[in-house]
């Protein structure tokens, strides 16, 4: 059994070197942002999150955004994927699979 999950990633502090803190500090600072008046059209927007995704959409025509449900009719996806020796597993269906069921082929934290 292959299992990854991208909820537990774990890292070392890392100590920045000291000539990119001096490249660092000659950076300019960010400009705001200027949203358009006038946006017409659809977008699509897609969260991949470290423990769950999302997908979204914006129509000028409802002039709102709405949140897609998945297949199982929910709204946020966990990051999950297994590989169960005959199929890869994805999301929902992943996180159903305890994740000791085989230690030796888990993997997570990616």
């Amino acid at each position: 059994m292959f299992r990854g999950c991208f909820t537990k990633k774990i890292q070392p502090e890392k100590k920045m070197k000291p000539d990119k803190i001096e490249s660092c500090k000659r950076l300019e600072p960010p400009q705001p942002y200027r949203f358009s008046e006038t946006v017409r059209g659809t977008a699509v927007g897609i969260d991949i999150g470290t423990t769950y995704s999302h997908v979204a959409v914006w129509s000028d025509k409802h002039n709102r955004v709405e949140i897609i449900p998945n297949k199982q009719g929910n709204k946020s996806t966990p990051a999950c994927f297994a590989w169960d020796g005959t199929q890869l597993l994805v999301g929902e269906a992943a996180g159903k699979i305890p994740i000791m069921t085989d230690s030796a082929n888990n993997v997570f934290g990616i």
